[in-house]
């Protein structure tokens, strides 16, 4: 049996598969029957959605999610080192700590999971060692910027019960 790449679904299908095209070398469309027909319907060989110009076989969605993260033909990873020395982790595009762009650093990611949330307003993750690219969860501490906004006593007791009910909450007596 006689096969050929369809170029459209990469899929590798007898030459029935395929119309005749005299203009071609080999004497074949590049793109299979069934993604011609595809093509020509306009509709989204995977949901079946309407494509947004009848030369697609994939609607947006469809297609988008094909090409991105490790789909992308140029995907190396998707780990790089920015100029600060972060972690910055890409293709975290249905993930929900993730940034709008898609991306995360690895810090925050690893602190996050390991807390079982998002970090809160006024958290981040300390570097014990002060090695930015050192993930490592012994490695990582999480601090918190936020104060009491007065200085009397009632006022700091009030803040750190909620300190305590955030972090500690096993030591609060509930009076």
């Amino acid at each position: 049996m006689i096969t050929k790449v369809c170029v459209f679904c990469d899929e590798e299908k007898s030459i029935e598969d395929f119309y005749k095209n005299s203009s071609n070398v080999d004497g074949l469309f590049g793109d299979c029957i069934l993604c011609l027909k595809a093509k020509r319907s306009g509709t989204c060989k995977n949901c079946g959605a309407k494509t947004s110009s009848k030369k697609y076989v994939q609607c947006k969605p469809c297609g988008g999610i094909a090409t991105r993260g490790a789909n992308h033909y140029l995907w190396k990873g998707g780990r790089h080192i920015n100029q600060d020395g972060y972690v910055r982790l890409t293709g975290f595009y249905d993930h929900p700590f993730a940034n709008t762009d898609d991306k995360i650093f690895e810090h925050i990611l690893i602190m996050s999971e390991h807390l079982g949330r998002k970090l809160l307003p006024g958290e981040n993750v300390h570097h014990k060692n002060g090695n930015r690219a050192d993930n490592t969860l012994s490695n990582l501490e999480l601090w918190t910027t936020s104060q009491p906004a007065g200085q009397r006593v009632e006022d700091k007791v009030a803040w750190a019960i909620e300190m305590l009910k955030l972090y500690r909450p096993e030591t609060v007596i509930n009076a």
